[in-house]
């Protein structure tokens, strides 16, 4: 806050106290700070975390539903995995009141594809600091060389790593 420059407390002497008003976001704010001597001594660096609870503050939701039931290799069907998302956002919807705005992006069966989930993240993008994010994959996943992939409506079984969405992408 203060930076290099810092507040001068050398009219405190030996003990004291001060006190500053600081601007802190809403959540967790992580203050640190130290001390230089008239030597030029620093102290070692202190850590602390303030949370700030702003109650006229309502952030927004950004909910990013994924299912699917309908696979391109028809014996990976499920039953129900397409609506778990549109069953999530209908209890979302209800708890509404605690956002600002609940957006949501709801990808099911053929629209799951590997293309659309990594575009996906262009509405995640969207979202403030502040903002809360909530992120559902419902289906098939497979660990295929010790790496996690969720599979997409569109998938390869014959090529699972390029036509998958990895752990690492999601």
């Amino acid at each position: 806050l203060f930076g290099e420059d810092g507040v001068d407390i050398a009219y405190l002497g030996k003990k004291g106290e001060i006190e500053l008003n600081l601007l802190l976001r809403t959540g967790e704010n992580r203050i640190q700070l130290s001390c230089v001597d008239k030597n030029g001594s620093r102290s070692e660096l202190a850590t602390f975390s303030i949370v700030y609870v702003n109650e006229q503050y309502k952030c927004n939701l950004y909910f990013l539903g994924i299912g699917v039931s309908k696979y391109n290799v028809s014996n990976y069907n499920l039953q129900f995995a397409a609506k778990d998302p549109t069953d999530l956002l209908r209890e979302i919807t209800v708890a509404q009141k605690i956002y600002s705005k609940v957006n949501h992006l709801l990808l099911s069966d053929a629209e799951a594809t590997q293309e659309a989930i990594l575009n996906s993240i262009k509405f995640l993008e969207q979202a403030e600091i502040d903002d809360h994010v909530i992120i559902l994959f419902s289906g098939h996943g497979i660990v295929k060389n010790l790496d996690y992939y969720f599979l997409p409506s569109d998938f390869k079984a014959s090529d699972i790593e390029n036509s998958s969405i990895s752990f690492g992408q999601i």
